[in-house]
């Protein structure tokens, strides 16, 4: 990171100022040090701040512990933080147009394109701060760079990695690890905030939700995106599933997702319509 965005953090739990101390790194680029004040202290490991307890730090499935919320909020962020520094969903400057197409279409509805603004680029004005909240690799920050705004991406996973490989050379960016239930930023620091696909694997929706809202302007964007509700042979399904890869090693779940993804391919691939004589309320 760049000491220039040490006086934007604040204390997730006071909201009081933080200091750097036991700085190294390369001229204003700081890869490791401390932030700290008279109640909180996080460590600056791998050029990214971490705001995050050590259970975070690590991919060890045997540190799911303590209570229930703890070790939900744990594994979610193991499962995620392996997926999205898999070197196949790296962001890529040669990414087909197609990905680039339907992840901006992503963005876009999120923020009301075009209801709001013709582009995600017009709708970011200079000067605005404009936070990720749950950013996985960084995908948004290298497809919209908006380099006349303030980007802050932030995710409790250790996909923290990839998305500050694939955002270190922009000067707009910072990339930190935060539980996005207890941000290192003051309220009403945000002109615009984005979640992608995030609050509903929390504990806590509806109440990280109100977080982030807490951490807009007045006047501030929030855009959210969700999981639809499922039909409910799907959800059921599903469930069935999750009872036996929820204990698989990660290995053999990616096994078994490149299964599913054929599946799925080999059934879009058959073109003719099914017909039904009556609908099934129930379905």
């Amino acid at each position: 990171m760049q000491s220039k965005w040490i006086e934007d953090f604040v204390s997730p739990v006071t909201q009081e100022p933080l200091m750097l101390s036991r700085a190294e790194g390369d001229g204003a680029e700081v890869k490791s040090g401390i932030l700290a004040n008279d109640d909180s202290r996080f460590e600056i490991l791998g050029g990214i701040p971490r705001f995050v307890t050590s259970s975070y730090l690590t991919d060890d499935r045997e540190s799911h512990s303590g209570d229930e919320r703890t070790s939900r909020e744990l594994q979610t962020a193991h499962s995620f933080g392996r997926l999205w520094r898999h070197e196949s969903y790296m962001p890529k400057p040669d990414q087909s147009e197609a990905v680039r197409q339907s992840l901006s279409e992503q963005l876009e509805a999120m923020v009301g394109i075009p209801v709001r603004a013709e582009s995600f680029d017009d709708l970011v004005e200079p000067g605005m701060k404009v936070l990720n909240a749950g950013c996985g690799t960084g995908w948004t920050e290298t497809l919209f760079k908006t380099p006349e705004a303030r980007r802050y991406a932030v995710d409790l996973s250790l996909a923290v990695e990839s998305a500050y490989e694939a955002t270190r050379e922009l000067d707009n960016t910072i990339v930190a690890q935060a539980d996005i239930s207890a941000l290192p930023f003051r309220d009403g620091f945000f002109d615009l905030i984005i979640s992608n696909g995030v609050i509903h694997h929390t504990s806590d929706p509806s109440g990280n939700f109100a977080r982030l809202v807490n951490k807009l302007k007045p006047g501030g964007m929030i855009g959210i995106y969700v999981y639809r509700r499922k039909p409910y042979l799907r959800e059921l399904a599903d469930m069935a599933i999750r009872t036996k890869s929820t204990d698989m090693s990660f290995e053999d779940c990616q096994k078994f997702a490149a299964q599913m993804t054929a599946l799925g391919e080999s059934l879009a691939a058959i073109k003719e319509p099914l017909e039904l004589s009556e609908d099934i309320p129930l379905l």
